[in-house]
């Protein structure tokens, strides 16, 4: 299945490298040109015990791949994982502009059929929000978002 991962923080990439390991084609998408350098470089921005090697084993079998670009993440995707980061609460700006214009972009992108689904960190009534703006920005695609929240620490 051909997945796509916007955002490559500590969700989405072990996200990504975690659906590659069991055979999924993913591009793991990241608006940072020096994270996406380190990553297909193999290297993780972060440690996480042997994340490095599935990382390089993913990248070596082709099933992994990065981009810069949510179009060229979400081309032909069938499922799409929204993972940006949102600033925690308590900490100044609790918006869900990173979710939101995430949504919009892979609308503009994505195929039909797709099947969004959020695992940012979002308040109650968030998937309903993403579903009207990818609605709003291109009525006819047939999509689902589901939310499937990741619960960190924050």
């Amino acid at each position: 299945m051909k997945i796509a991962v916007i955002g490559t923080g500590h969700v989405g990439l072990i996200t990504g490298v975690a659906l590659a390991s069991i055979g999924h084609d993913v591009t793991g998408m990241d608006s940072s040109a020096e994270k996406i350098a380190m990553l297909v470089q193999g290297r993780a921005p972060f440690h996480e015990p042997e994340l490095d090697d599935f990382l390089s084993a993913g990248l070596a079998s082709g099933r992994l791949r990065f981009t810069g670009s949510i179009g060229d993440a979400v081309e032909g995707a069938a499922v799409v994982f929204i993972c940006v980061g949102r600033p925690p609460v308590g900490q100044g700006d609790r918006s869900l502009t990173a979710v939101e214009d995430s949504a919009r972009e892979l609308a503009r992108h994505a195929s039909e059929g797709v099947v969004v689904v959020v695992k940012s960190t979002v308040p109650p009534g968030t998937t309903a929000r993403i579903e009207r703006t990818i609605r709003t920005e291109r009525p006819e695609l047939d999509v689902e978002v589901v939310s499937s929240p990741e619960f960190l620490r924050e």
